[in-house]
């Protein structure tokens, strides 16, 4: 007489293949994910390198017009898309030069204004004085004169010299940055 089999033995096929197939599911989800991730970073890297040659090409195109500024800004740009770039840092070095050529334009010879003289001998003559810098746009004297004034009282008409003080460097700043 047979002995009838165990469970395990009757179900022992059909988990192994349910296992199986479950092993199989999984590799097959990672490895098409994981190829799924290679072809986006190709394809962005393919669209980087087109929008890299595009800018290269319109910064040739204005560098050969005349506009360097504009030039210069698409060099970079593909400098830091693709620092290995054939051509481009030499092009960014032709907009660079053609930039810093000086034009030949006469400039005027501005006559020098007539300035007054700082009064030191009260703070609110200091205070005064550096209004008159402030109105007349002569930034370094504004902020000398209110370095003085707070060096001698700290705390004379505090807020209004603070602020003449952020406006004058700012646009002392902005001067320098504008005259290069």
């Amino acid at each position: 007489m047979r002995s009838r089999p165990s469970r395990w033995v009757k179900w022992r096929w059909p988990l192994l293949g349910a296992m199986l197939t479950l092993v199989m599911i999984a590799v097959s989800v990672t490895t098409g994910y994981m190829r799924g991730l290679e072809e986006r970073a190709a394809a962005q890297e393919q669209a980087q390198a087109e929008v890299a040659r595009q800018q290269f090409d319109a910064g040739m195109q204005d560098l050969l017009a005349g506009n360097y500024e504009r030039a210069r800004q698409r060099f970079e740009y593909v400098l830091t898309l693709e620092p290995d770039r054939p051509g481009a840092a030499e092009a960014l070095g032709q907009a660079l030069t053609a930039l810093n050529q000086p034009t030949p334009t006469p400039s005027p010879v501005a006559s020098p204004t007539p300035t007054e003289t700082p009064d030191f001998g009260s703070f609110e003559g200091m205070f005064t004085s550096a209004q008159a810098a402030f109105a007349r746009a002569d930034w370094t004297s504004t902020i000398d004169i209110l370095l003085r004034l707070r060096a001698e009282m700290p705390t004379y008409r505090l807020e209004e010299a603070n602020q003449l003080m952020a406006v004058a460097l700012r646009n002392r700043g902005m001067d320098k940055l504008f005259t290069g």
